[in-house]
């Protein structure tokens, strides 16, 4: 051990002179990256060699210990005899800090979370696009970690213990694809554990859907931890994507998801052919149709699709509003008969001379808003919404040759559960496709969350039961 000692303070004194000398002698050394590829033409002064020789990284400098934080915490929060299961998921020590939280009964997975600490002080953070944020605020003490918990119009405190189970935190990869002149931007989910991996292609539902959406976002999560591979990314005209999804048709949209199949078939760790789609609500009729427009869609995963064409789903779904916020038959009629006026306009082209006075007057009502007509009334559509307003599902399903899983909510405002599942039941019967299974979840709405009526006792919101086992049974078997 002397010995030793001695050869390591010749050899500092060695390299001290050295450096006071200002040698300027270096050699090429080649090392590990992050991604385990070598990176090579690095230089570094020759003492330094001597050092790295003689005094090994974890000599010189010991690892980062693991943080008071990291880990995988499970728990809940309680209230009025009610529990409601919660996940944590924090890697802080990581070179980029994540903190992730599943609101399980809820069906919301890895949500980001901001960190803030104070001493044994605990504060977690998701700002919200209107009103106040989301908060778990509490202390660490050993391996529990407890506080209060406010958010999403409640209060509840809660209880979590980290588990020898490591963070489930995935990697994610940004990627861009096209189709034709659009350009979309989207992250690649990628599971734990060695690939290649089976994969879906998350579609999205009507409106200005991005990769930061809550919901769409989690959805993705949910299937990459069950080892699909998953691509969730921008719709045409949101975030990072260009084009413009107000003016695009159901088959833009199809072909852009088509587009992500495609990419997902270049990866090296994605089984080609087992690459599917999932969608909510408009993803209904997107993924459907991706199917019939490409052998390279291998299964379906959809909730809440509807049955008939959008200009009746709209107005199935505007009578529903309506009587649900207690308005009269009257209202009710008046207001399906501007709707079935309107779409009268898209089918002929003709138009109607009186339409616009009469949308004026209506909307001096109260009900109006719920409605959702135009106003002012625009001059015209373009081709694409003209093509989506006329899309018939039925004859889309009629060409699906692939498995199918289908899930609605009895209590859907926005589509009539029991007729779609008659309707595309029915057309997979004609195309000969017995590989499906469908379910209506009792109480549940459009996104197969509870619904509670009034008199109901208090409760935490909640997707309905066994529908992501459901989900994760049928996929697994893929």
């Amino acid at each position: 051990m002397a010995l030793l000692l001695s050869l390591r303070e010749n050899v500092l004194v060695a390299c001290c002179a050295i450096f006071d000398s200002r040698a300027k002698m270096k050699r090429p050394i080649t090392r590990m990256g992050a991604d385990g590829t070598s990176i090579t033409n690095l230089s570094v002064p020759s003492f330094f060699l001597l050092l790295l020789l003689l005094f090994p990284p974890n000599a010189l400098a010991a690892p980062p210990a693991p943080t008071l934080l990291d880990g995988h915490w499970t728990g809940a929060m309680t209230r009025e005899g009610k529990s409601w299961a919660v996940n944590l998921d924090m890697e802080v020590s990581a070179k980029s800090p994540v903190v992730l939280v599943d609101l399980v009964d809820y069906g919301i997975y890895a949500l980001p979370f901001s960190l803030s600490t104070e001493s044994n002080k605990l504060r977690l953070e998701r700002k919200q696009p209107t009103g106040p944020s989301v908060l778990f605020e509490g202390i660490i003490e050993g391996e529990t970690f407890s506080g209060n918990f406010s958010g999403l119009g409640l209060t509840a405190p809660f209880v979590l213990k980290r588990t020898k189970a490591l963070p489930s935190v995935l990697r994610e990869e940004e990627v861009t694809f096209r189709n034709g002149e659009v350009t979309l931007a989207g992250t690649v989910l990628i599971p734990t554990g060695p690939g290649p991996h089976p994969a879906v292609v998350c579609t999205h539902g009507s409106g200005s859907e991005g990769r930061q959406r809550a919901a769409y976002h989690s959805n993705g999560y949910f299937f990459a931890r069950l080892g699909f591979l998953t691509l969730i990314y921008d719709k045409r005209g949101v975030g990072s994507s260009t084009g413009d999804f107000q003016t695009a048709s159901l088959e833009d949209l199809a072909d852009d998801a088509l587009a992500g199949v495609h990419l997902l078939q270049t990866r090296k760790d994605v089984v080609g052919r087992r690459i599917g789609m999932t969608g909510v609500s408009q993803g209904g009729w997107i993924s459907p149709l991706a199917a019939t427009r490409s052998p390279d869609v291998a299964f379906i995963l959809i909730i809440s699709p509807s049955g008939i064409n959008p200009m009746d789903q709209s107005i199935f779904s505007v009578e529903k509003i309506l009587q649900k916020a207690g308005f009269s038959p009257e209202v009710v009629s008046t207001a399906s008969a501007l709707r079935n006026r309107l779409y009268a306009m898209v089918r002929t082209g003709k138009f109607d001379d009186n339409f616009i006075a009469d949308v004026e007057k209506a909307s001096k009502e109260p009900w109006f808003k719920l409605t959702g007509l135009p106003y002012p009334v625009p001059p015209g559509i373009s081709d694409g919404e003209r093509r989506f307003l006329l899309f018939e599902p039925i004859p889309i399903w009629e060409k699906v040759r692939v498995p199918v899983l289908a899930l609605w909510g009895e209590d859907d405002l926005s589509v009539p559960a029991t007729k779609s599942k008659d309707l595309i039941e029915q057309a997979l019967a004609r195309a000969k496709n017995r590989d499906f299974a469908f379910k209506i979840f009792p109480h549940a709405d459009h996104t197969l969350s509870i619904v509670r009526a009034p008199t109901d006792t208090w409760d935490f919101p909640r997707t309905a039961v066994g529908s992501r086992q459901l989900m994760a049974e049928w996929l697994l078997r893929r």
